[in-house]
């Protein structure tokens, strides 16, 4: 990781790790939160392969350590320089055996607080301990209630803003843990100045990996362990920029605000395991250039054939990797051949590297399909003897499910620029959306992924979801909503600014020219669609009536309102009214009031009652 560049195993922890935050819309079915169960099994299965490689990498370290041993009495000033590096190599051998030791105990400490904290969360959600191996057992006995968040942040945060919760001590746990690495240091053999001989330094550990600001730097892929604010995850090109704006306008959020509010039981143990993944990756990373020089052989007794794969559930589209791997039960000298199907795989360290699309089509009624990979491996065992030992892993394909992030969750409005962001979580980077509608005009955007301006005219707006993967074109599904006309707007006679008029109310000539028209957009939709809610009245038809007789056109008055969500103008009625007697009427009929919306001019449609107010003269 010194460089930047993750493995494919890093990627897809990280990638389902997007994969389940995104599932936290404000509708979250049973169905999600059991895929999400799923994949934090499978984020366990690959947290038990990354065990198996710290314990490998640990019976190296011992078994280098061993290997050295006899040379535990040479001295380092000899005067055979064969003498003097077996001594200098005893030196960093047994150095970087105490380094070692160290990190594994630091790691186990944070690893069980970590698994301990799964634990005791579920517990707080009604899960019982030892439930989940009966078949006949209460779900929520069995898992937790998945969908539990109150009881999840509670314990997490604490009561209040005391932020004396776990989630805090976790936090500082991690951000320990980081510092403590960092801070180590290793006896290293390096050639002297003159290049003629060599010696011992003590150096940090991280100068073996990369330079420390390199190795933190937060572009890589550990920064998420030190963050404390959404800054954090632009940088590591977790949340795009226009999603950082939006967040910048709320409230700031601490580590675990960021991390755990608003995430049920689910997705909060599949999170805790994304993080413990990461601590062992980050001991491997450590450990690594420990383990890597101080290469020993050792009589080999037996092996075994393992299969790690990136993850063990997946959608079409994304790749299919695995890494199948001979393990000695200590550590040899051996030149595996893998086999898959008559080909031979690539090999890398030792591994065997295979790699496939995932295909899509035909998913059972749960949305899922079982598919697998098998081969063999060949070597020559310790007796120098032929051997061959049989590989297979399988894996669950689940079908993309559609998540949808609007301001308005079940309708939409009619002539409408209503914005919406579709999104399919489980593509992560391969989602590269195609959006068509058979009754609706789209506008897609470039950013952020998935958005797209849905303009309904009818009563019902359909987008189909397609996406661009490595696999190809793949059909995602259909999106439907039910369309609704706008609320009407809210007609005010006011006289001024501010005094509201009732009908009936009496105006002396004074007042004639101080009738303003108040068009008032409904709070909710300016809310929602500030564009689409902008109201205006070009003219007032005027009428008057003295005494007993009948009502008298007298023209009409334009209104100066611009369109808005609060459009005010003035009404002149001096010419109209200002020789009428005592107690006669004046009638104001709105004309030609109208929507302006993102795209369109649209009149509204207002009873006789709705548009018309009937005043009098003093």
């Amino acid at each position: 990781m010194a460089g930047g560049k993750e493995t494919p195993r890093q990627k897809m922890i990280g990638m389902m790790y997007l994969v389940l935050t995104a599932l936290l819309a404000l509708q979250i079915s049973d169905t999600i939160l059991e895929k999400v169960r799923l994949i934090n099994a499978s984020m366990e299965d690959t947290e038990s392969a990354l065990k198996l490689r710290s314990k490998s990498q640990r019976a190296a370290i011992d078994s280098a350590a061993a290997k050295v041993a006899a040379d535990k009495d040479a001295k380092a000033d000899d005067k055979d320089i064969n003498v003097r590096k077996r001594a200098l190599q005893y030196q960093a051998t047994m150095s970087r055996k105490e380094v070692a030791d160290q990190i594994f105990k630091k790691t186990e400490e944070v690893i069980n607080y970590i698994e301990n904290l799964k634990k005791e969360t579920k517990m707080k959600c009604g899960y019982k301990p030892g439930m989940e191996n009966k078949e006949d057992a209460d779900p929520e006995q069995k898992y937790g209630n998945l969908k539990e968040t109150e009881k999840v942040i509670s314990y997490l945060k604490g009561p209040g803003e005391s932020k004396s919760g776990e989630g805090y001590k976790l936090q500082q746990k991690l951000n320990d843990y980081v510092k403590f690495l960092n801070s180590v240091k290793v006896k290293d053999i390096r050639a002297t100045a003159d290049k003629k001989d060599i010696e011992i330094v003590e150096v940090p550990l991280y100068s073996l990996i990369g330079k420390k600001d390199e190795r933190f730097d937060k572009k890589t892929g550990m920064a998420h362990l030190m963050a404390e604010t959404p800054e954090e995850k632009m940088n590591t090109g977790r949340m795009s920029k226009s999603e950082f704006n939006s967040l910048q306008k709320s409230a700031q959020k601490d580590w675990v605000d960021w991390n755990f509010e608003g995430s049920p039981l689910a997705t909060t143990v599949a999170e805790l395991t994304r993080i413990a993944n990461d601590v062992w990756q980050l001991e491997s990373d450590f450990i690594s250039p420990l383990s890597g020089e101080t290469t020993v052989e050792v009589k080999v007794v037996g092996f075994d054939v393992k299969v790690v794969p990136n993850a063990k559930v997946l959608v079409p589209g994304m790749k299919y990797e695995a890494d199948i791997v001979l393990v000695p039960q200590t550590s040899s000298n051996f030149n595996p051949v893998f086999k898959m199907g008559g080909s031979v795989l690539k090999v890398e360290k030792g591994a065997g590297k295979y790699s496939t699309i995932v295909q899509g089509g035909g998913f059972n009624e749960k949305g899922e399909k079982k598919a697998g990979i098998s081969g063999t491996v060949e070597y020559i065992d310790p007796k120098g003897l032929p051997t061959s030992l049989q590989f297979k892993d399988e894996y669950t394909v689940v079908k993309p499910t559609i998540s949808v992030k609007s301001q308005s969750v079940n309708n939409l409005y009619r002539n409408c620029c209503n914005e919406v962001v579709i999104e399919v979580p489980a593509l992560r980077e391969f989602y590269s959306p195609i959006f068509s509608s058979p009754n609706a005009k789209l506008i897609q955007a470039a950013n952020p992924v998935g958005a797209v301006t849905i303009i309904p005219p009818g009563n019902k707006a359909t987008v189909n979801v397609k996406s661009n993967t490595p696999a190809g074109v793949i059909n995602i599904g259909d999106q439907e909503w039910g369309v609704i006309a706008p609320p009407k707007p809210t007609i005010k006679w006011l006289l001024g600014n501010n005094k509201e008029l009732a009908p009936g109310t009496p105006l002396d000539k004074q007042q004639l020219n101080q009738v303003t028209l108040l068009i008032e957009a409904d709070k909710s939709f300016a809310q929602f669609l500030p564009k689409d809610a902008r109201y205006a009245c070009s003219k007032v038809k005027i009428q008057t009536k003295q005494g007993i007789g009948g009502w008298q056109d007298k023209g009409s008055s334009a209104v100066a309102s611009t369109p808005s969500t609060s459009s005010m103008g003035k009404v002149g009625l001096y010419n109209a009214a200002s020789t009428l007697a005592s107690g006669s009427g004046i009638s104001l009929e709105l004309q030609e009031v109208y929507r302006q919306g993102c795209q369109s001019r649209e009149n509204i449609e207002l009873s006789l009652a709705e548009r018309t107010i009937i005043l009098t003269t003093k």
